[in-house]
């Protein structure tokens, strides 16, 4: 079975940026993922950029008000991640088409190396 992943992006006031990180996790080749985007910003300035993906489930905004610390952002963003790994990126770092592909992979290889070798 596939396991599911979060990939958690926090953000602050950078919708240009955050947008190509929102493109390139939907170029993603494995497909059993969410996306989590945390809009820290005080006027919502990452749904703009958010509405674009409205019609894929996988994508999820959520705005923290405005107010939090970046660590608060990025533990907000976590608890909201619902994937059996999650991983938090920047809203700097965009993702090889193949990232969760290759991530998934390297999983299997270690569960089924653990199972071999306990």
């Amino acid at each position: 079975m596939n396991p599911k992943f979060s990939i958690v992006y926090p953000t602050k006031d950078r919708p240009d940026y955050l947008y190509y990180c929102l493109k390139s996790a939907k170029l993603q080749t494995f497909e059993n993922f969410e996306v989590i985007i945390s809009d820290n910003s005080q006027y919502q300035s990452a749904k703009p950029v958010y509405s674009e993906f409205l019609n894929d489930t996988r994508f999820k905004y959520f705005w923290t008000g405005g107010h939090l610390a970046m660590a608060d952002n990025f533990s907000f963003a976590i608890k909201l991640a619902k994937g059996d790994y999650v991983t938090v990126l920047t809203d700097k770092v965009t993702l090889l088409p193949s990232a969760l592909e290759v991530a998934n992979k390297i999983l299997q290889i270690n569960i089924f190396l653990a199972a071999c070798f306990g």
